[in-house]
């Protein structure tokens, strides 16, 4: 003959309780692994962003010392064209 023992009705429910939680935190596990994981792809792409931002902004410096630069050069080649043009009439008044 088989003995079943049944637990009173408010420890029945406590135990049901446990299981239930037991299951939400396995799903709120699974839930929390995707949240870390897309975290990480987050961290990740910003990450790159943020160093593709370094090497823009590095470029960017870069391009506009070589700007300036230029135009240094096209106003002293604009100074010299200019200098040269004055002494060359001057010379051309002369003859």
């Amino acid at each position: 003959m088989r003995t079943t023992y049944r637990e009173p009705e408010d420890i029945q429910e406590d135990i049901d309780g446990v299981i239930a939680e037991r299951q939400r935190a396995s799903k709120k596990e699974v839930k929390r692994s995707t949240i870390y994981t897309e975290a990480l792809r987050l961290y990740r792409k910003y990450r790159t962003q943020e160093d593709a931002n370094k090497v823009f902004a590095a470029e960017f410096e870069r391009l506009h010392k070589l700007i300036e630069r230029q135009h240094g050069e096209i106003k002293q080649l604009r100074f010299e064209n200019n200098k040269n043009k004055n002494t060359g009439e001057r010379n051309h008044d002369v003859h």
